[in-house]
């Protein structure tokens, strides 16, 4: 639901196109399906404000996605085909670090399987489950050209129309194999195994991945909890990057003044170019040193070494290291000012 909340709803418009074909043989299907299309609709007017402050805000989209090019098409055929991470393909949680090509290579397999699905399928069966996968995806990359929506991981909802038409082609190997001379003397089960078996091994990087998950992943109450009780309210809060204010503040309730910090680097992680905030250099950080004893650093994933690195140089000349905390993906830092002179109290 997180990442797919919003994007669900492309799929009735693959229920408009599939049931388009059907508008003069069958129009009493159609309209019986337009009332529930509408009926759903009406049920989702509730949480219609929330949408549009999300969208508009920019909160419903991610900070650092990719251009909606072949690259994140590419990216987004191999997270459905084997999950990504194989050979350095893009993952989940991992940028590319394989060219377009070789990762579009990886996926031919896949793509010929589920190629070979339609054609076992075909007729309704292929046109439904081609509309369910297919439109959505087309719809983001048309949207994009304008407005940037697409995200590969967004469209992980269509994960059943793909895996649906892959089994499909690969009962389809499994029965035309055994037609070849040289394979005639396998039984029709022992190939189908083989395939399932070839599938799920390039999938074992990924799924290897998934196998752990740790109660404490990304704590970030017990991050809220720690701010809470060691800051004062005269204190300033950094959020790094500035994605990681959002769920910190479902927990932290305090007063202290704030701000989100967007490293370039997070940017070129996705291949887009962005350059420094121009307001954020050595003036701003003395100037935050001396209206602020302590400055907490709230930092999460991903955040690359290189950009660390320079955050840290440049808060250098107003603050000195102190505590840190880790919460499993979700870090605390403590750093005290040099230059704070606390106002002597008023009589």
């Amino acid at each position: 639901m997180l990442y797919t909340h919003y994007f669900g709803f492309l799929v009735l418009g693959s229920q408009v196109l599939y049931l388009a074909p059907r508008l003069r043989r069958d129009r009493q299907t159609v309209i019986a399906a337009m009332l529930a299309l509408a009926g759903v609709l009406l049920l989702f007017l509730p949480w219609a404000p929330a949408f549009v402050n999300q969208a508009v805000s920019g909160r419903g989209w991610p900070t650092f996605r990719p251009s909606a090019g072949p690259a994140a098409v590419v990216e987004m055929l191999g997270l459905f085909s084997f999950g990504g991470e194989l050979f350095g393909a893009a993952g989940y949680f991992h940028v590319a670090h394989l060219s377009p090509w070789m990762a579009l290579l990886l996926t031919l397999p896949f793509l010929a399987l589920v190629g070979a699905g339609i054609y076992a399928l075909r007729g309704e069966r292929a046109w439904c489950l081609a509309c369910y996968w297919a439109a959505p995806i087309a719809a983001a990359v048309v949207v994009s050209q304008r407005t940037n929506i697409f995200y590969p991981r967004y469209f992980s909802f269509l994960a059943p129309a793909w895996a649906l038409l892959m089994a499909a082609g690969m009962d389809l190997v499994a029965r035309s194999l055994p037609r070849l001379p040289s394979l005639r003397p396998l039984s029709r089960p022992a190939i189908a195994m083989g395939v399932v078996i070839a599938v799920l091994a390039v999938n074992a990087p990924v799924i290897n991945g998934y196998s752990w998950e740790g109660n404490d992943t990304y704590n970030w109450r017990a991050a809220a909890e720690v701010v809470t009780a060691e800051a004062a309210p005269n204190d300033y809060l950094l959020f790094v990057p500035g994605f990681a204010q959002t769920p910190f503040e479902y927990y932290y309730k305090g007063s202290m003044e704030r701000r989100p910090l967007w490293p370039v680097e997070n940017y070129l992680m996705v291949r887009v170019k962005k350059k420094p905030d121009p307001a954020i250099g050595k003036s701003w950080v003395l100037g935050l040193a001396k209206a602020h004893p302590r400055l907490w650093i709230v930092a999460t994933v991903p955040l690359p070494d290189s950009a660390f690195i320079r955050l840290r140089a440049l808060l250098a000349p107003g603050f000195a290291g102190g505590r840190q905390w880790d919460f499993h993906y979700v870090y605390v830092y403590e750093l005290r000012s040099l230059g704070y002179k606390a106002q002597a109290a008023r009589p």
